[in-house]
């Protein structure tokens, strides 16, 4: 999802979904929160539904927070109508913002003293991004098997 923020202050930019009003958190994750300067700017965060049944949402979220501190900020909500299948959909070419928040990602920003801070930042976004995928994975294992052993006791 791409957004637009206007800030004072720095802030941290995180996304949601939702059905019926509550959390649809099972069989998915989020990208971790994006970070924005004072001043504000344009960010993307993305989030991910994956399993063996359909998955819906009626609402996504975006929640701003200070970015020290995570001191609660506003909240914006809008309606959708999105439902992740359990195959794979057709693949289909990204839009046009898209292909330019991407170029844009791999061109790493300098800062006045001219080191590579997107290069920096790119880093710690695939650490938490591989951290999170590989905890995801264990859990879903673990219920796998445990799932496993209910059966097998049969």
């Amino acid at each position: 999802m791409r957004f637009e923020v206007k800030s004072a202050a720095p802030v941290a930019v995180s996304v949601s979904g939702l059905f019926k009003g509550k959390a649809v958190i099972n069989d998915g994750g989020t990208s971790a929160p994006a970070m924005l300067p004072a001043g504000g700017g344009i960010g993307v965060v993305s989030f991910f539904y994956w399993g063996e049944k359909p998955t819906r949402i009626d609402e996504v979220r975006l929640k701003i927070s200070a970015a020290q501190g995570g001191a609660p900020g506003a909240e914006y909500a809008f309606p959708v109508t999105l439902t992740w299948l359990s195959d794979d959909a057709a693949p289909r070419a990204p839009a046009a913002w898209v292909k330019a928040w991407r170029q844009a990602q791999e061109t790493p920003l300098k800062s006045e003293h001219g080191t590579g801070i997107a290069t920096g930042m790119g880093v710690w976004l695939a650490l938490a991004t591989g951290g999170g995928l590989l905890a995801i994975a264990s859990v879903w294992m673990r219920r796998r098997a445990r799932a496993d052993d209910g059966t097998s006791r049969r």
